[in-house]
């Protein structure tokens, strides 16, 4: 019988062993996957509010939303700042727009509207809208073909050739060393 209790506590220690190993590796797991989690979720709350200052100085505000001469292009949001700060991005044809006081009012409303403090700074790049005015097409309902016929395709044109030589290039001449071969074999060979 002894061979069997020595058995029984040697599976007993490697039993304690393993369990103490596998708790050495799930402890550091379990700490980064929490840490993984929380990163993720501050991500997304973070996109959520870029896209909520997004949406509000599109839709809610004069100065970007209605006006037609100022469109917003990005925005982005350097959250190692305190407090954080918005950089818009907008092409405008008024370069005068928009105005100081008019960023300093959204900058007022976003911050009334989001518990952190944000600091709004807009970066206008002024743009020359280019292009020559094109008369209206006519309510003919021919003429709202999606996709107009093919035009039919030329004849093909052949090259002419020269008169005094119908047959094209001349032929290239041998190589120095192709005729320095072809003359020392010449020699090597009996004439008859």
């Amino acid at each position: 019988k002894e061979p069997f209790f020595r058995e029984q506590l040697r599976q007993s220690h490697l039993s304690l062993v393993s369990f103490v190993l596998t708790g050495l590796l799930v402890l550091p797991l379990s700490v980064s996957f929490r840490y993984l989690l929380q990163s993720a979720a501050q991500e997304q709350t973070r996109q959520d509010i870029e896209r909520t200052i997004r949406t509000f100085l599109e839709r809610e505000t004069l100065t970007f939303g209605a006006d037609p001469s100022v469109e917003v292009g990005q925005v982005l949001i350097n959250w190692k700042r305190n407090p954080p700060l918005i950089k818009v991005l907008v092409r405008v044809t008024n370069p005068n727009l928009p105005t100081y006081t008019q960023i300093s009012a959204v900058q007022d409303a976003i911050n009334t509207r989001q518990p952190l403090r944000y600091e709004l700074m807009v970066q206008r790049t002024a743009v020359v809208v280019v292009g020559p005015e094109e008369a209206p097409n006519p309510s003919n309902s021919k003429n709202f073909e999606l996709i107009a016929p093919e035009p039919p395709e030329p004849p093909a044109v052949e090259p002419e050739l020269e008169e005094g030589n119908p047959a094209g290039p001349p032929p290239l001449p041998p190589l120095p060393a192709a005729e320095a071969q072809l003359e020392a074999e010449a020699a090597t060979t009996p004439q008859r």
